[in-house]
């Protein structure tokens, strides 16, 4: 959703993927990005700071490293994910 622009969209499906895994950093880690794309900075950097909690060696290359997404894809991500504060 976020990739196409569809920021509301994305998140809705970040914020029910926290819901249903709490404690699963990369579900905060995409509310994060989501909540940096609708301009919800505050709550971007509050996500950054529980992807850290609960994963404390999160950072945004190693991510990249093991997921495998499109350079486009990620850029969007990485973008936003930076603006929340998650270290690179």
């Amino acid at each position: 959703h976020l990739c196409s622009g569809r920021s509301d969209e994305a998140y809705e499906a970040g914020r029910k993927s926290v819901q249903l895994n709490p404690r699963f950093s990369v579900c905060h880690a995409f509310l994060a990005a989501a909540l940096v794309s609708l301009g919800r900075h505050d709550e971007a950097k509050a996500e950054a700071r529980r992807v850290l909690t609960l994963e404390p060696t999160f950072t945004i290359s190693r991510f990249l490293a093991v997921a495998g997404f499109e350079p486009a894809v990620f850029k969007t991500l990485s973008c936003a994910w930076e603006a929340a504060g998650l270290p690179i």
